[in-house]
C-alpha cells in the first residue's frame, strides 16, 4: 500500500479521537493559511484565492477531504500565462510535499469566471428564472444538467466498484456516502419531479432521504448505514459500492425515461467522422471481447464503448431492473476490468435511454461525442476498434465499439448544441490549467477541447473531439497554419509542454472573444 494511502487511513482512524481531531483541524487551517499567504506573496498575478466545496461549507473530514481552492488571476498575455503555469506547477508540487491535503486548484480569470456563471453547469446557477414558465430549451437543459451531475457521481462510485486497484475501505466509505447523496440530491431536485428550486446539500438530503417516495430511499439509507459499519472491511465496502452502482443505474434510467420527451425537436442524427481502423489484431481482440460480453451477460448485454484513455460505458437491456442482479453484473465487469487494457478509465453501467442522454449532454466537454464514421455499419454483432488517427501519437488513443445500434446515434440540434458548447467552454476554461485528467488523458483533453471549441465559436464548425488527428488538421487549415507540422504532438507524447500551453492560452482567448461576441449578437440567455 502506498505511504500516502496508508497515512490517510491512519488519519481517518485517529480523527475519531477528539484530541487528534483537534490537531488535524489545526493542521488543515495551517495549510490553508500558509498556502494563501505564500501563493499571494510569490505570485503577484493572483488576484484572489478562495476555498470552495467541502472545506468551505464545513462538510469535510480529516484524511479524506482536500482543501479545494479557486484562484482568480489577472488577464495575462499568452507567453506570460504559460510562464505563470510553469512556475505555479513547480511551486504547487513542492508545497504539497508538506501539505498533501491541498486539492487540485481551479485557476481562472475574472472574465472566465463570469462566462462560467453565465453558461456553466448546474453548479453555476441556483434555480430557473422565477418570472414565468421556463422555455423548452431551459427546461430540457436543467433536467439534463441535473442528470449529468448524477452521472458524474455514478462514475465516481464505479471507480470503487470496478477498480483494478482496490480502494481501501475507509476511503471508499467516504466516497460511497458522497456519491450516493450527490445522486439523490440532484435526482430529487429535477424539475420533472417538483418545480426546481435549487439543489439541497448532502446533509439536508441525508436527513430527509427516507421521506421521499418513488425513489429507493430506504435501500440507499440502509446501504449507507451498512457502509459505516463495514468501513474497515475492504471487500464488503466494494460489494456495497457495486450495489450502490446498481441503484444509481436504475435511478439514471428512470430519470432519463421520465424527461427524455423534452428533447423532441432538439435532437438529430450524430455527425459522421473519419474512420481510422486499428490493426487487425485489435479487431480480433474486440471480436473475442464481444463473445465474452455475450457469454457473461447473455441477453442483458446491449452494447458497449470502451476507451483506453477516458471513461468506458457498458449498456444493459432490461433497466430499470433488480438491483441485486445488476450488482452481480457490475461484479463481473470488475473482474473483466482487471485484465482488459481497453478498460483504462472509469467503467460504468447504463441503460439504453441513459446511453442516449449521455450523448446529448456536455459530459466530458464534448457535445458531439456520439459521432461515428459514416461507413461504419453497427449491429448486434459489431466489434470494431477505432483509432484517433493514422499514426503516433494519435493512434495510441483507441475506442472499441460493441454492438452499438442506431438508437445511440443522437446528437443535439443547433439550438441545444449552442447551449452545450457554451457550457463546455465555461467548464473547460476553469479546468484546463489545474484539473486535467491524470496520465495521457490530460494533454488529450486540453488539446482536443481547446481546438474543438475554437473551431465552433470562431469558425462555426462543429466537430467531435474523437478522432483527434482530423480535428487538428481542420484547425490548422482554418487558422492558416497548414505548415505547422507536429502541432501539439510532443504534448500528446510527453505531457503538456510550455509552448503548447502558451498556444492554448492564445486560442482560448480568441474563442472567448468570439463566444462573447456571438452571445451579444444573439442575445443568448440561458
Amino acid at each position: 500500500m502506498p505511504i500516502k494511502v496508508w497515512t490517510r487511513i491512519a488519519v481517518i482512524r485517529l480523527s475519531r479521537i477528539a484530541l487528534f481531531r483537534f490537531f488535524f483541524t489545526f493542521y488543515y487551517r495551517a495549510a490553508w493559511l500558509v498556502f494563501r499567504r505564500l501563493a499571494s506573496f510569490l505570485f503577484p498575478d493572483i488576484v484572489s484565492i478562495k476555498v470552495h466545496r467541502g472545506y468551505a461549507s464545513g462538510d469535510w473530514e480529516p484524511g479524506i477531504s482536500d482543501i479545494d481552492v479557486v484562484m482568480e488571476i489577472g488577464e495575462l498575455p499568452p507567453d506570460q500565462a504559460a510562464g505563470f503555469l510553469l512556475e505555479w506547477n513547480r511551486f504547487y508540487r513542492a508545497f504539497r510535499l508538506f501539505f498533501p491535503v491541498m486539492g487540485e486548484p481551479i485557476i481562472v480569470t475574472e472574465r472566465e469566471q463570469e462566462i462560467y456563471y453565465a453558461w456553466g453547469d448546474i453548479r453555476a446557477f441556483p434555480a430557473l428564472p422565477p418570472e414565468g414558465p421556463p422555455s423548452a430549451l431551459a427546461e430540457a437543459r436543467t433536467n439534463l444538467a441535473l442528470w449529468t451531475e448524477c452521472l458524474h457521481a455514478h462514475t465516481r462510485l464505479c471507480k470503487i466498484a470496478v477498480a483494478k486497484t482496490p480502494v481501501p475501505g475507509p476511503l471508499a466509505v467516504r466516497e460511497l456516502r458522497k456519491s450516493v447523496l450527490d445522486i439523490a440530491r440532484h435526482s430529487l431536485s429535477a424539475p420533472a419531479r417538483p418545480p426546481f428550486q435549487g439543489v439541497k446539500s448532502r446533509r439536508e438530503t441525508e436527513a430527509r432521504l427516507k421521506d421521499f417516495k418513488d425513489f429507493p430511499a430506504a435501500e440507499l439509507s440502509e446501504l449507507l448505514g451498512r457502509g459505516k459499519a463495514a468501513w474497515t472491511d475492504d471487500r464488503e465496502v466494494k460489494r456495497l459500492a457495486q450495489l450502490a452502482c446498481a441503484h444509481a443505474t436504475n435511478i439514471l434510467e428512470r430519470d432519463a425515461m421520465r424527461f427524455f420527451h423534452l428533447f423532441e425537436g432538439l435532437t438529430g442524427p450524430s455527425p459522421a467522422t473519419t474512420r481510422f481502423a486499428a490493426p487487425p489484431r485489435e479487431d480480433e481482440a474486440a471480436a473475442n471481447m464481444l463473445v465474452l460480453f455475450k457469454k457473461r451477460f447473455g441477453d442483458f448485454f446491449d452494447s458497449a464503448v470502451l476507451d483506453n484513455i477516458f471513461s468506458s460505458v457498458v449498456v444493459f437491456k432490461y433497466i430499470p431492473g433488480a438491483a441485486s442482479d445488476l450488482a452481480c453484473g457490475i461484479s463481473i465487469l470488475d473482474c473483466m476490468a482487471e485484465w482488459n487494457s481497453a478498460m483504462h478509465g472509469p467503467v460504468f453501467l447504463l441503460g439504453p435511454r441513459s446511453r442516449q442522454l449521455m450523448g446529448l449532454g456536455a459530459f466530458e466537454d464534448d457535445p458531439l461525442k456520439m459521432g461515428f464514421p459514416e461507413a461504419l455499419e453497427l449491429n448486434a454483432e459489431s466489434a470494431v476498434c477505432l483509432q484517433s488517427g493514422a499514426r503516433e501519437p494519435f493512434s495510441a488513443h483507441r475506442r472499441t465499439i460493441f454492438g452499438a445500434g442506431e438508437s445511440a446515434r443522437l446528437a443535439p440540434r443547433p439550438e441545444l448544441l449552442e447551449a452545450l458548447y457554451r457550457e463546455s467552454l465555461g467548464h473547460f476554461l476553469r479546468t484546463w490549467r489545474g484539473l486535467l485528467p491524470a496520465g495521457a488523458g490530460g494533454p488529450v483533453y486540453a488539446v482536443s477541447r481547446a481546438v474543438s471549441l475554437w473551431l465552433y465559436f470562431v469558425k462555426g464548425i462543429a466537430r467531435p473531439c474523437f478522432p483527434l488527428q482530423p480535428l487538428i488538421k481542420t484547425f490548422k487549415r482554418e487558422r492558416g497554419q497548414a505548415d505547422a507540422h507536429g502541432l501539439f504532438e510532443t504534448s500528446l507524447l510527453k505531457g503538456l509542454q510550455p509552448g503548447d500551453a502558451e498556444f492554448i492560452s492564445a486560442i482560448n482567448a480568441e474563442t472567448l472573444r468570439a463566444a462573447a461576441a456571438g452571445a451579444a449578437e444573439q442575445a443568448f440567455l440561458y
